[in-house]
């Protein structure tokens, strides 16, 4: 293990209070992970984005999203990435929080490598630690690692949620507040 190596390994068995965390994002459809995966390492970043805002800019087709789509996404964001095929010896190089594929179908955001174990974020389940044993039967040998661009600046992503927008597509909506109104006032 060269000298970097040794730093990063003491950096990450650290846990300070005023280190960044990774925050974790459920994700909400069945194939938007790699959307919640960039959304987590975005906002780790200083992107202020949640996962609807995202889906509602850049969608997410049934089928998932690529690899080649979430280096895009990335892109439009103000970060960059690269996409890495590697081996599990090599996990522990890589730029932390990072983009896992997993299990041949799903993404995951890898945050801490310990000796022992890893630690992911799966956007399905939250937090996970996983052995040595488990993350080499799931992980499929690719990794995207993110971080701001040159010209990043902290972006506000997040759409503000207004009433309108909510109510406008609720059926029948208008009479019943109707009927409420008139039954509250006696007429």
């Amino acid at each position: 293990m060269n000298k970097n190596n040794k730093i990063r390994e003491l950096y990450n068995r650290l846990h300070l209070s005023w280190r960044r965390r990774t925050p974790k994002m459920l994700q909400t459809e069945e194939a938007e992970c790699g959307l919640a995966c960039l959304a987590m390492i975005g906002n780790f970043h200083g992107v202020d984005a949640d996962l609807l805002s995202l889906r509602q800019r850049f969608g997410v087709s049934s089928q998932g999203t690529s690899l080649t789509t979430l280096m895009t996404i990335a892109e439009k964001l103000k970060l960059d990435s690269r996409a890495l095929s590697l081996d599990i010896n090599e996990v522990s190089e890589l730029k932390l929080p990072c983009v896992l594929h997993w299990n041949h179908n799903h993404y995951v955001v890898l945050t801490e490598v310990k000796h022992a174990h890893f630690v992911i974020h799966d956007p399905g389940f939250g937090e996970r630690v996983i052995s040595y044993n488990e993350f080499s039967q799931n992980f499929t040998g690719v990794a995207l690692e993110v971080w701001p661009a040159s010209d990043f600046v902290t972006v506000k992503w997040r759409d503000k949620l207004k009433l309108r927008s909510l109510l406008k597509n609720v059926r029948g909506l208008p009479s019943a507040l109707t009927k409420i109104f008139f039954s509250l006032f006696g007429y």
